[in-house]
């Protein structure tokens, strides 16, 4: 893999853990529900100390919303049945909401984060100082082992109902975590999406996160992200904001598949999981350089 190779546009970089049978048929749906869930958190007053951002929450209902407003227009446009949400907005947000008990025994994700089929999360990211994994702020210190941060090592996805994790967070997608460290993650998940380096909030962002929702019935999944998602305001400087979408698949081919064609309508089975045969697929903007990490 030439991690110096630049292109001027969207670039797919794939890596290969295996290659093993034929890529499965689409679905578009089971048994017709879908269940959409967002937490954001813009003031942490709960025991966990982090900045307090204002527009968050705007960014994320944006998503939210447009996502149970596309369930079932009158052209067809739409999964025909977003019809069942939760919006946890400031509210008790802990860690053990994250965490799978496959990893943690204190764990409870299958209450939370594996509910939904469509999840996004609005936290204060950073590195782990131990193996720079994604750390997301949590609101409050719940008792127990649990802590003020959710570690990407401790998410498993994917046993539940959970297909697409969204993630509006700093450092939810480096580069550097794109391969081994989020290998771990995907036990049945279809998708993760966050950002490579710093990300940012504010009043101009709200359309993009409706747009990327929005356009996600129409266009895949990844590619709505990436589209929406990047953005080189004057007021970030010489910086961009990088989204990344990553996604898992059977083989080869179905990962592209899964990156170029997955909807929110248009939905795949769930890929292998944890330690079966698979492979990894990410889409990007190449030369986006974003505050906080190096250049992709």
């Amino acid at each position: 893999m030439d991690t110096n190779h630049r292109l001027p546009a969207l670039l797919v970089l794939a890596l290969t853990v295996w290659l093993l049978g034929s890529p499965p048929a689409v679905r578009a749906g089971d048994d017709g529900t879908y269940e959409v869930t967002a937490f954001v958190i813009t003031t942490w007053d709960g025991g966990c100390d982090a900045n307090t951002v204002d527009d968050w929450d705007r960014l994320v209902r944006a998503w939210y919303y447009e996502m149970l407003n596309d369930a079932a227009p009158p052209d067809g446009h739409g999964a025909g049945a977003w019809d069942i949400g939760w919006l946890n907005n400031d509210g008790y947000i802990v860690d053990s909401q994250f965490v799978d008990p496959s990893r943690q025994p204190w764990g409870n994700d299958v209450e939370y984060t594996e509910m939904p089929d469509a999840f996004m999360a609005g936290l204060h990211g950073s590195n782990d100082v131990n193996d720079h994994r994604w750390k997301g702020r949590v609101k409050f210190n719940e008792e127990g082992d649990g802590n003020c941060s959710a570690y990407q090592g401790d998410i498993r996805l994917g046993d539940g109902d959970l297909e697409f994790l969204h993630l509006s967070s700093c450092y939810s997608m480096d580069y550097e975590d794109w391969w081994n460290e989020w290998n771990s993650s995907f036990n049945g998940l279809h998708q993760v999406d966050g950002f490579h380096g710093i990300m940012y909030i504010g009043e101009g962002f709200v359309r993009c996160y409706r747009r990327f929702a929005d356009d996600s019935f129409w266009i895949s999944i990844a590619e709505s992200w990436v589209d929406h998602l990047y953005s080189s305001p004057w007021y970030m400087g010489n910086h961009d904001q990088c989204p990344v979408a990553r996604v898992v698949g059977t083989d080869e081919n179905d990962s592209r598949d899964r990156l170029n064609s997955e909807r929110y309508n248009h939905m795949f089975p769930d890929p292998p999981g944890v330690g079966e045969d698979r492979h990894h697929r990410a889409k990007y903007i190449s030369g986006c350089n974003p505050r906080g990490k190096g250049e992709l």
